[in-house]
């Protein structure tokens, strides 16, 4: 048993995961969308059943990320699902969002953000103990660079420019 949709007051939407990889050479990251509709606020709350909901990106990034199918009919739980797939260009920190909204109501859900990953976000930089000696005045210092993204995953292919001014140095 459900209530009718017309009935529809709060909806509520979460996601699997907060953060995606980026969708590319034919491997496509994807989370799931759910969307619980129900007749109002508190414990006297009922699933809407048979309720449209339609999701939304609010600010793409224009990498092809998209909500498949946008408009899911509630089972007789409330529950609408659909899935997210991450697109070919990072989102940045704040990501992209996602709303999602009863149809033909003036119900919304609070909007959530999934961050799609492949911006960096931290380098560190580490350094190895050895100094060689390459001549009498050239010495060489083994470095290892990492970039991450916002998750901390390793972003390949990143693009790092170092400059080192020495803080002192001898003549003679």
């Amino acid at each position: 048993f459900f209530a009718p949709s017309t009935d529809a007051a709060q909806i509520s939407l979460q996601s699997d995961f907060g953060v995606l990889g980026l969708s590319t050479g034919g491997v496509s990251k994807t989370t799931t969308l759910r969307a619980t509709v129900r007749t109002s606020v508190g414990t006297g709350s009922q699933p809407v059943g048979n309720a449209r909901v339609h999701f939304s990106i609010a600010n793409p990034t224009g990498g092809g990320e998209s909500i498949a199918p946008a408009d899911v009919d509630t089972d007789a739980t409330g529950l609408a699902t659909a899935t997210f797939t991450s697109g070919s260009v990072s989102s940045g920190q704040g990501g992209v969002t996602i709303n999602a909204a009863v149809l033909n109501t003036a119900v919304t859900a609070a909007p959530i953000s999934i961050v799609i990953g492949g911006t960096p976000g931290s380098v560190v930089i580490g350094r190895g103990s050895k100094i060689t000696v390459l001549n009498p005045t050239t010495y060489a210092l083994p470095m290892a660079i990492l970039v991450a993204d916002t998750d901390g995953n390793a972003v390949t292919g990143a693009k790092v420019s170092l400059s080192l001014w020495p803080t002192q140095y001898s003549s003679g």
